[in-house]
C-alpha cells in the first residue's frame, strides 16, 4: 500500500506543474516578452501584442489538447509510471527553452510543447493516485490536485507581480518560466518512490469499443464533464484577468492587481471544497457550484451591459464566480476523472475526458478577445448558454461515487451483459 502523504506530494507537484503553466502567460508577461525581443515601451507593446494574442494564449491549450489524445498511447506502450517520467522531462527541457527571447513563433512552439508535457505528467499521475488510494482517501486527493492548480496559479501571478514592480530596473519576464521547471522538476524525483499501476490495469481496450452499449454511459459522462467545466468560462475569466482589470483601480499594476485578486479567491475557494468534499455527495457540489457560476455570469453580463462598467459589480461578480466554480465543476471535475472510470478501460476514457475538456478551453481562450471586441458582454452570455444546457444533461446521468469502491462505481457505469441482451432483443422484435 502506498502512503496517503506520499500520494498528496505527487499530487502536489502534477498541481503546481499545471498551475504554473496556466498561470505564468498572462497578457503582461506576453507583453514583457515583446518587449525583451523588439524594444519600446509597455503600452507601445501592448498594442503590438494585440495583433498575436489569441493565438499566443492557446499555445499550452493545444499542448494540453495534443497530451490529452496520445498519453494513452504513451501509457500503452512504456506504462503509467514511464509516461508521468517522460512528461515531467518534456516540461523541464522546455521551460528551461523558453527563457530565451526569440520571437511570438518560438514562444509559442515554447507554450505548446510545456502544455504537452505536464498534460501527460498530469493525467499519468491522477491515475496513478487513483488507483493506490483508499476508497475514503480518493476525494480528498482529487480536490488537492485541484487546490494545487489554484495555488500554482496565484504563486505564478506574485512571481509576476514581482517582474512588474522592478521591470524599470530590469526586464525578468524569464522568471515566470524559470520558476515553472521546479514542480516537474521535483515530479521527477519523487516518481522514483511511487509504484507503477498493475500491469492488469496497464492494459486497455480498443478504441473501438468504447462505442458500445456497454460504455455508453461512461463516454457520455466523460464528455459532458469534461465541457461543463470549461465552458463555465473560467480560463477566459482568470487568463484575461489582467486585461479586464487594466483600468479598474487607477494604478501602473491595476491589471496585477485584478488579476492577484481573482487568483487569491481562486484558490482560498477551492479549500472550501476539501471541508464538503467528503461530507457532501459529488453531484451535490457540482450543480450547486454550478448555479453559482451561472448568477455570477448573469451579474457580469449586467455589468458590461452598462454604458460605464460598476467596479464593485465586477469585482463581486468575478469572486462569486470563482467560488462557485471551486465549490463545484472546478475540483468535482477531478474527482470524477480519478472514480468513474473503469479498470480496463482507463488509458481511453482519461483521454476522452480531458480532450473534451481542452476543446471547448481552446474556443473559451481564442473567442474571448474575439467576443468582448463585438460586444463586452457577448463571452459572458455564451457561457451562461453552455453552462446550463450540461448541466441539465448530466443532472440525469451523472452518478453519485462519495464513499463507493471502484467495483461499487464499476456497478453503476458499466451497462451489463445480460441487460444488453434485452436491448438487442428488443430492438430486434421493433
Amino acid at each position: 500500500m502506498v502512503s496517503f502523504s506520499l500520494l498528496m506530494i505527487i499530487q502536489t507537484w502534477a498541481g503546481q506543474t499545471v498551475g504554473f503553466t496556466i498561470g505564468n502567460f498572462s497578457t503582461d508577461i506576453m507583453t514583457l516578452y515583446y518587449q525583451a525581443v523588439y524594444g519600446g515601451s509597455f503600452e507601445q507593446n501592448n498594442l503590438r501584442l494585440q495583433s498575436f494574442l489569441s493565438v499566443l494564449s492557446i499555445g499550452y491549450v493545444v499542448g494540453f489538447l495534443l497530451g490529452s489524445l496520445t498519453v494513452s498511447i504513451w501509457i500503452k506502450i512504456i506504462g503509467y509510471k514511464k509516461t508521468a517520467f517522460v512528461g515531467s522531462i518534456i516540461c523541464v527541457l522546455f521551460f528551461i527553452s523558453g527563457c530565451f527571447a526569440v520571437n511570438e513563433y518560438y514562444l509559442f512552439v515554447m507554450r505548446f510543447l510545456t502544455g504537452y508535457g505536464s498534460q501527460v505528467m498530469a493525467n499519468t499521475i491522477i491515475v496513478l493516485v487513483g488507483e493506490h488510494a483508499q476508497n475514503n482517501q480518493r476525494g480528498l486527493l482529487g480536490v488537492m490536485f485541484s487546490v494545487h492548480v489554484c495555488l500554482g496559479i496565484l504563486l505564478a501571478t506574485i512571481v509576476l507581480l514581482i517582474i512588474r514592480s522592478f521591470e524599470s530596473l530590469y526586464n525578468g519576464w524569464w522568471l515566470t518560466f524559470a520558476t515553472s521547471l521546479i514542480w516537474p522538476s521535483l515530479a521527477f524525483i519523487t516518481l522514483f518512490f511511487v509504484p507503477d499501476a498493475k500491469i492488469r490495469e496497464s492494459k486497455d481496450i480498443a478504441v473501438k469499443e468504447i462505442f458500445q452499449i456497454k460504455y455508453i454511459k461512461v463516454l457520455a459522462n466523460c464528455i459532458l464533464l469534461g465541457i461543463l467545466q470549461m465552458s463555465t468560462g473560467i480560463n477566459g475569466v482568470l487568463l484575461y484577468s489582467t486585461q479586464t482589470f487594466n483600468q479598474v483601480f487607477n494604478h501602473p499594476l491595476s491589471s496585477v492587481f485584478g488579476a492577484l485578486i481573482l487568483n487569491t479567491v481562486n484558490f482560498l475557494s477551492t479549500l472550501i471544497a476539501l471541508v464538503f468534499i467528503e461530507r457532501l455527495g459529488r453531484k451535490i457540489l457540482l450543480f450547486s457550484g454550478t448555479l453559482i457560476c451561472c448568477i455570477a455570469l448573469i451579474g457580469l453580463v449586467v455589468n458590461f451591459s452598462l454604458p460605464i462598467s460598476n467596479t464593485p459589480l465586477l469585482l463581486i461578480s468575478s469572486i462569486v464566480f470563482i467560488i462557485g466554480y471551486q465549490f463545484g465543476p472546478g475540483p468535482i471535475f477531478y474527482v470524477f476523472a480519478s472514480e468513474i472510470l473503469p479498470v480496463e478501460a482507463k488509458g481511453i476514457f482519461t483521454t476522452i475526458i480531458n480532450c473534451f475538456n481542452h476543446i471547448p478551453n481552446i474556443f473559451v481562450i481564442f473567442l474571448f478577445p474575439v467576443f468582448v471586441s463585438i460586444k463586452e458582454w457577448l463571452p459572458y452570455a455564451t457561457y451562461i448558454i453552455f453552462t446550463t444546457l450540461t448541466t441539465i444533461i448530466l443532472f440525469f446521468l451523472a452518478p453519485e461515487t462519495k464513499g463507493k469502491s471502484q467495483e461499487e462505481i464499476d456497478t453503476i457505469m458499466l451497462i451489463p451483459s445480460k441487460k444488453i441482451k434485452n436491448l438487442e432483443i428488443q430492438y430486434a422484435e421493433v
